[in-house]
C-alpha cells in the first residue's frame, strides 16, 4: 500500500449486537459436565445467557460500582 491508500474500517452497524469481549475463566468440572450434558452444541451461548439473567436479577448490568 501507498501513502495515499485508504483503509476501509469495518464497524457493527446501527441495530446490531455488541460484540463479544473475549475473557478466561476457571469452573469447577461439575460446571462444565452440566452444560455439556445439557446442552452440548450451545455450551458458551448457554453459559452467556445464564450469566447475563443472573446478573440483571442483581440490578442494571450499565451500573457502575
Amino acid at each position: 500500500m501507498g501513502h495515499d491508500a485508504v483503509v476501509e474500517v469495518k464497524r457493527r452497524g446501527l441495530g446490531k449486537k455488541q460484540a463479544l469481549e473475549m475473557v478466561s475463566i476457571r469452573l469447577d468440572v461439575d460446571t462444565i459436565v452440566f452444560f455439556k450434558t445439557n446442552y452440548p452444541t450451545r455450551v458458551q451461548a448457554t453459559m452467556r445467557v445464564v450469566l447475563a439473567d443472573y446478573a440483571l436479577t442483581q440490578g442494571d448490568l450499565n451500573e457502575s460500582n
